[in-house]
Parts: structure tokens; C-alpha cells; sequence
């Protein structure tokens, strides 16, 4: 998806692609391919309707932030589609990384003074947190870090301090990571495990 936000953002803006990574899941060719032909069909349904969608907005006015919201939405729609719901530790996992983003957007859109009707826009689905919840509390913001108190005590605390300024917000991120990759932790050592594979690999991003 990163893929395909900076070669949308290229045609669209003049800029390099030099930053494409050959790490993902859809082939950075395919990706190319289909974003000169502006035709979308090779990609995953959820990631297909959010380009379509896109090409008609730009085909209007180019607004990099709103590329960068629908293809996010999209991956994460597409991750939860394609994640099997007995893979507890993921679900966990990506259930947990969709509250916290919209938790950290939630604090950005408030620093940039927009209404809740903004977030309401940007917000991602799939967490445990419902866009109803983060709206009732939108407008009394020290009450949004609240909502995360299930994620332990370190995530709470950063997002209080988040909350209070702006500069604490790289704190939060790297507290939130931290929660994540603790979901890991206890397949360390456990050689039979996917997860140990898959710890492994997040800790390497």
C-alpha cells in the first residue's frame, strides 16, 4: 500500500519513486502497471475500490492526505478480510494497531483544530473502539485517552501526555509499538510457533 501511495502521489504530483520497496504483497510491477493504466482490477477488492474512488477525486484535485487516508483504510480492510479469526495474536495485534492510530489521528486532528466531522472521515474501522466512542469524547479531549486504557498503563500514560502536548506524540508512537510487539513476546522461545517467526520479523522492521 505504501507502494501505491507514492505512485499515486507521482503521477499525480511530479514526484520521484525511488522510495519503492520490494517487500510487499502485490508486486511493485502490477502496481505500476496499474496505476499508469489507471485501472485497478489486479489489486485486492478492498484496495480496488478505494483506487477507483481515488481516480475520480483526482481527477479533480490532487490532495496527497486523502490518498494516504483511503489507501490506509483500504489496507486494513483488506488485512482484517484475509486474517484468519483463529489467529488470535494477530487479531489482537492489528484490532490494537487500528485503535491507536485512530487514537494518535484523533490528537493530530484536534492539534490541527478540525471538527470531529474531519476525523469522523479519516477514521479507520476494524478496531475495538468504535468511531461513536472516539466522537463522544472528541470535543472534551482530555477524556480521549480513556479509551485506551485496556492497552496497559505505558500506552494510557503516553496518551495523557499526548493529550497535553503536542511534542509527546513520537512517545506515544513508540509506546504503542511497544504494546504491539509485546503481543509477541511470549512466543520467544517457543521454536514450533508462527508467531515466533513473526516477532522476529516486526522486530526487524
Amino acid at each position: 500500500v505504501n507502494n501505491l501511495k507514492i505512485l499515486l502521489k507521482a503521477r499525480s504530483l511530479g514526484l520521484s519513486t525511488d522510495a519503492l520497496s520490494a517487500c510487499g504483497v502485490i508486486p511493485v510491477e502490477t502496481l505500476k502497471h496499474a496505476v499508469s493504466e489507471h485501472n485497478y482490477h489486479a489489486l485486492p477488492a478492498p484496495i480496488k475500490e478505494a483506487a477507483d474512488a481515488l481516480e475520480k477525486q483526482l481527477a479533480v484535485s490532487v490532495d496527497p492526505l486523502l490518498i494516504d487516508v483511503r489507501l490506509d483504510q483500504a489496507m486494513y480492510a483488506y488485512i482484517l478480510s484475509e486474517l484468519p479469526k483463529s489467529d488470535k495474536t494477530a487479531v489482537d495485534y492489528f484490532t490494537a494497531q487500528i485503535d491507536l492510530v485512530n487514537l494518535i489521528t484523533a490528537l493530530r486532528v484536534r492539534n490541527m483544530q478540525k471538527p470531529a466531522s474531519f476525523f469522523e472521515n479519516v477514521f479507520i474501522e476494524g478496531g475495538k473502539i468504535s468511531k461513536r466512542e472516539f466522537v463522544k469524547k472528541f470535543d472534551v479531549p482530555e477524556r480521549l485517552p480513556q479509551l485506551v486504557r485496556r492497552y496497559g498503563l505505558k500506552v494510557f500514560n503516553a496518551a495523557v501526555a499526548a493529550q497535553r502536548s503536542a511534542d509527546k506524540l513520537p512517545a506515544l508512537e513508540r509506546a504503542m509499538d511497544d504494546y504491539l510487539m509485546s503481543l509477541y513476546l511470549p512466543y520467544k522461545k517457543v521454536m514450533d510457533k508462527n508467531e515466533r517467526l513473526i516477532g522476529y520479523l516486526l522486530m526487524r522492521q
